[in-house]
């Protein structure tokens, strides 16, 4: 019988060196502080979990083991919206890409949602 309404558990993997470390829906998570700015970036999209100013949320959150849904937080590069017929003219050449609204007949939000992105300089400092 399936667990309805129960939250999936978060995926455990095994490194090669056997510790166990906990694989989150939308990937590795890292925190930014400037002040009294806080913002989480995720892993899967390079999106913005989180971001708080003085304690106070700026942008809605969304849970920390979630993925997040119908591109909340997403950066949408390298366009915010839909191209109809998943088709597009640049620097004088025609692309097509692929349709993934393909009952709207539509390309949505960019081409990074689902790409991982990695930190390129995370340090750990004092608070």
């Amino acid at each position: 019988m399936a667990d309805v309404g129960r939250k999936p558990k978060a995926v455990r993997l095994r490194s090669r060196y056997r510790s166990v470390m906990r694989v989150r829906p939308s990937g590795e998570q890292v925190e930014i502080r400037s002040g009294a700015h806080v913002a989480t970036v995720v892993e899967v999209g390079g999106g913005i979990r989180a971001y708080d100013v003085d304690g106070r949320s700026v942008l809605h959150p969304y849970d920390v083991d979630a993925m997040a849904d119908a591109a909340h937080g997403a950066v949408l590069v390298p366009w915010p919206n839909r191209l109809a017929d998943g088709r597009y003219r640049f620097a004088g050449r025609d692309h097509q890409l692929a349709l993934t609204e393909p009952a709207q007949h539509n390309a949505i939000h960019g081409l990074l949602r689902w790409r991982p992105f990695r930190s390129a300089n995370a340090a750990q400092t004092a608070s």
